[in-house]
């Protein structure tokens, strides 16, 4: 669950860094600014898609891989995988979840009912 939430938040990241990026000039200045900010586009971010703040990767570590990286090469969002994504998370993982304690719960009656 926490991988699917974490590339939840890289694929609206990189989206998002992407989408600040001017089409012609100063595209270094701007990447460069976007890396200092890295918490306050976190932040944007968290706002915009109703994300927790804690999904997010550690700011340093992401700031020392983004400066090698070039943002206007980034891919577009794909909103199909996004939307399989998010059914996934709010859909699939809760019905799995809830199967675990009835899959419990039979395995005992099953070891009660051989003693």
């Amino acid at each position: 669950i926490k991988r699917a939430r974490l590339a939840k938040v890289h694929a609206f990241l990189l989206a998002h860094l992407r989408s600040k990026m001017p089409s012609f000039m100063g595209k270094g200045k701007e990447q460069k600014k976007l890396i200092d900010n890295l918490t306050t586009v976190y932040a944007e971010i968290a706002k915009e898609r109703n994300l927790a703040m804690g999904d997010f990767p550690d700011p340093a570590m992401m700031k020392e891989k983004l400066e090698k990286q070039d943002f206007c090469k980034f891919p577009k969002l794909d909103k199909k995988k996004m939307d399989a994504l998010e059914d996934m998370l709010s859909v699939e993982v809760p019905r799995l979840l809830h199967l675990i304690p009835e899959e419990a719960a039979a395995a005992q009656e099953a070891e009660m009912g051989h003693i």
